[in-house]
């Protein structure tokens, strides 16, 4: 896993949380630090043997640590151990992770510590502990060298949409589909994926309940509108929330991203008004015209197909966009 933001310096207050110890976890190292959490290596207390997997805590910052701001991180764990299944580390435990200027440690969990919503900050930091997803951001694995080949991009996009049409058929969109939300195994060759996983359900959605979620669907308050703009569909710019429509348009955006280099629409420095307007009026430029890989008869015409399938999926009404994820699986094609 890579840290969304540079990790702080020595002394700080997310480094003040390492060696914090519940009945059944220790907080081992800080691997991680994003927008509304900071990640964690988290170990069992005492250890579980010399052959025990890793494993990664995520706790709520503490200038965060408002109602409000519980009830999503709240709701985060909640549908992700909806999405339970491969491709979405699994939830293992939750806790809350004792607070103030002078002292940390960590307190298992009460009945439901994530739904406090007393006034003002509470002495304790809602955290849950997942699975470990090895590996690196998927974007990265078009930097190691040589650029992929369409036909190894499709392997990696196919891969990665069995993973969002399992999560869809549980009824969730994840809301910020995204380069830094995937990750690859560490043995991705020009031939072989051996795991893919989607991460960080922060902004994730329940828009078809399964039966098993009836009564979970009840308790997860609407996600916010939250989007990463360079992936999101004019639905998300304007304000909308995450659907299975914006979910594929997202994830045309990061195939695209991974052919060329750039999403379709790079912001650049623009606000974000002139961009969303922007992205009413521009189409993305077709992949024949700005992907560089040198392409054998086999890869021209996977291409091809390539170009058919992420242009429909970055259409901007979601009425022109494939039916699902699993037809644009069929769209990209196989042959490999």
């Amino acid at each position: 896993m890579n840290p969304a933001l540079p990790l702080p310096p020595p002394g700080s207050d997310a480094e003040r949380l390492i060696g914090a110890r519940t009945g059944g976890w220790r907080l081992a190292s800080l691997v991680a630090v994003g927008a509304m959490g900071w990640v964690y290596e988290a170990r069992r207390d005492p250890p579980a043997g010399t052959d025990e997997p890793l494993r990664i805590a995520k706790v709520l910052r503490p200038g965060l640590n408002h109602a409000a701001l519980r009830r999503r991180f709240g709701r985060e764990w909640r549908i992700q151990r909806l999405a339970r299944g491969p491709g979405v580390p699994q939830i293992i435990a939750r806790a809350m992770v004792g607070w103030n200027a002078a002292h940390a440690d960590i307190k298992p969990a009460s009945a439901d510590p994530l739904d406090i919503a007393a006034d003002g900050p509470p002495p304790h930091l809602p955290c849950f502990v997942m699975s470990h997803a090895p590996g690196s951001e998927m974007i990265s694995i078009g930097r190691r060298g040589a650029p992929l080949s369409p036909r190894a991009v499709r392997r990696v996009i196919r891969r990665i949409a069995a993973v969002v049409e399992r999560v869809h058929a549980v009824g969730i969109a994840h809301g910020d589909i995204k380069p830094q939300n995937v990750i690859i195994s560490p043995s991705l060759t020009a031939n072989t994926i051996d795991d893919v996983h989607l991460i960080d359900f922060g902004v994730a959605r329940v828009i078809e309940p399964p039966r098993r979620a009836e009564r979970l669907s009840g308790e997860i308050e609407p996600a916010d509108q939250v989007c990463t703009p360079q992936y999101a569909s004019p639905q998300r710019l304007d304000g909308g929330g995450a659907t299975f429509s914006c979910d594929q348009y997202a994830l045309c955006a990061v195939a695209y991203e991974l052919l060329t280099g750039a999403p379709p629409h790079p912001r650049g420095g623009r606000a974000f008004e002139q961009y969303r307007r922007s992205i009413r009026e521009q189409r993305p430029t077709p992949l024949m015209e700005v992907c560089h890989i040198p392409k054998s008869g086999e890869e021209e015409s996977c291409l091809l197909r390539l170009n058919a399938a992420i242009l429909r999926g970055l259409s901007q009404d979601a009425s022109d966009r494939h039916a699902s994820i699993a037809a644009l699986i069929e769209a990209l094609g196989t042959g490999d």
